[in-house]
């Protein structure tokens, strides 16, 4: 949904599963925090660095958590291209991340839209048919940082 200018959060990108929900609503409050912190006059940059470095997280645990679910069901072209669209984003969120802790507020703002524009998209493209290919019963329930620490 978009509201003055920022992707949020909607309910139509549930896909029915707890974890996965979760992740998923976490990248968007994530991002309209950092798109938040932009609107004082000088930016918290510990308050940005804390966000780059869970975005980062989630994104890290959260393909982790769908990555094991699709390979544990065969190693398909489609599950091989949903991968190849997670590892194109970590690209892009790596180095967006980089500009964004400079403090430029333009990088921020990018990293923000960015996340939110490719989740969404991500989310229905993708992420709904993960659903359909695999379902939800084998999903790892762990907390990112369990899973990363895995």
């Amino acid at each position: 949904m978009l509201m003055s200018n920022r992707v949020i959060w909607s309910d139509e990108l549930l896909l029915g599963n707890k974890e996965i929900d979760a992740d998923h609503k976490a990248f968007f409050e994530i991002a309209l925090m950092l798109d938040c912190s932009l609107e004082h006059e000088t930016i918290n940059f510990d308050y940005v660095q804390f966000l780059v470095k869970s975005l980062n997280e989630y994104v890290e645990g959260h393909f982790k958590r769908e990555e094991i679910l699709m390979v544990s069901f065969g190693y398909t072209d489609w599950v091989r291209d949903h991968i190849e669209k997670h590892d194109f984003f970590r690209r892009i969120v790596h180095n967006v991340s980089r500009t964004a802790l400079t403090g430029k507020r333009e990088s921020i703002a990018l990293l923000s839209k960015v996340c939110t524009h490719w989740f969404w998209s991500h989310i229905i493209g993708y992420d709904a048919q993960l659903k359909s290919q695999v379902g939800f019963e084998m999903v790892d329930s762990r907390s990112i940082e369990e899973i990363l620490a895995a």
